[in-house]
């Protein structure tokens, strides 16, 4: 069912382009967004190590109202993760550093109510580093670079602040190459990858935009 819901959300979603867009995505105003986690966990069992799990990211965004309801803008990501065990002993840290540039599409269907489409370029580079008893440190250092797509809904709780709704990453296309270093050798891996994905609950996320209003206010049809 889930399926059929989202297949028609896209195809409304891109039939839609030529209805209006209310004045509080008008030409020239500042589109504010972005999300920031922090998670933490520790588990330990009978007879088994004691592993602890740290993880952050942020992802700040910056747009311009460049036509009613047009937004264009750039993205950046910062991620860290860690994973330590006691028994053996193992450690592995990651950082990826990310920036990108995006599109994205409002289109007002009833009062207040939008449904959206963004689409993203965008890549980075990634570090890695893993300490245990055998083989000893591995690093590995890489970069990515992709293309995304995904629809969503929007709702205007005030001029300024929208309410989102959206199947993150639904479509992507990814390349990545990565080079790791065990001791003294070198491994070489690169990966390409298309993805259409409507199953993975993971996808959907809500988050809030903010309005800073600029130029005409005056309504566009």
């Amino acid at each position: 069912m889930m399926k059929i819901v989202n297949l028609l959300l896209v195809i409304f979603l891109f039939n839609l382009i030529a209805v209006s867009v209310s004045a509080q995505l008008t030409k020239g105003s500042t589109w504010l967004g972005g999300s920031a986690n922090y998670s933490s966990n520790v588990s330990e069992a009978p007879f088994s190590s004691r592993t602890k799990t740290q993880s952050f990211n942020i992802s700040p965004a910056i747009g311009k109202v460049v036509k009613p309801g047009l937004v264009t803008g750039i993205e950046f990501l910062y991620s860290s993760a860690k994973e330590e065990r006691n028994n053996p002993s193992y450690e592995n840290k990651n950082k990826f550093y990310g920036a990108g540039i995006f599109a994205r599409k409002y289109i007002e269907t009833f009062k207040k109510l939008y449904l959206f489409g963004h689409a993203g370029l965008g890549g980075g580079i990634n570090r890695a580093n893993t300490s245990n008893n055998f083989p000893g440190v591995t690093e590995s250092n890489g970069w990515q670079a992709g293309v995304s797509l995904y629809p969503g809904i929007s709702y205007a709780l005030s001029s300024k602040v929208f309410l989102e709704a959206a199947f993150i990453n639904l479509f992507m296309v990814n390349y990545s190459s990565t080079k790791t270093k065990i001791q003294n050798d070198v491994y070489k891996n690169s990966n390409f990858s298309a993805s259409v994905n409507f199953n993975n609950a993971s996808n959907f996320g809500l988050g809030i935009r903010f309005i800073l209003p600029g130029g005409s206010s005056k309504k566009t049809n």
